[in-house]
């Protein structure tokens, strides 16, 4: 009787899954409430050249907490974005305040040499933000590169 009990409630649920509306099935879903890299929520173009508000591939993110910063891995532009945030850690611009592994936020360049501040192809971050540190996995150079992120650091530059 115990195996009719469970068939007869994953039969119950199989049709509430299936008989619902795709409006009223997806109903649960949130909306994201900023977006980054594209200028709406339905834009979906790919930048052909690097732009202080734009992506080509974005890798991976970090988020500072403390300083209210969320960094972005940019893997085809070769570089870092740093975004600033509010005191909620809510995007304040979609514009970045700050770039690491290009000399301005305009500039697409992939260095052959390998230089203490250039990227080739970023891919992971990790942010420590006892030190204010951001590890930065640059594998078209075979390295991981360390840079401080102090806000001090970062105004400076």
């Amino acid at each position: 009787m115990k195996f009719f009990h469970r068939l007869s409630s994953l039969t119950l649920i199989f049709f509430a899954l299936f008989t619902l509306s795709p409006s009223t099935a997806f109903a649960v879903l949130y909306n994201a409430s900023g977006v980054l890299g594209q200028s709406d929520f339905t834009s979906n173009i790919r930048d052909a050249s690097a732009t202080p508000s734009g992506f080509s591939i974005e890798q991976d993110i970090s988020l500072d907490t403390v300083n209210h910063r969320l960094f972005v891995a940019d893997q085809s532009f070769n570089r870092v974005l740093v975004f600033n945030l509010d005191e909620n850690n809510n995007i304040v611009s979609t514009t970045a305040a700050y770039v690491l592994g290009q000399s301005d936020l305009t500039s697409d360049i992939q260095d052959a040499s390998a230089t203490p501040s250039s990227l080739v192809s970023p891919y992971r971050t990790a942010y420590d933000s006892t030190n204010e540190r951001l590890f930065v996995a640059d594998p078209g150079n075979n390295r991981i590169l360390v840079f401080d992120v102090s806000t001090s650091t970062l105004a400076a530059t």
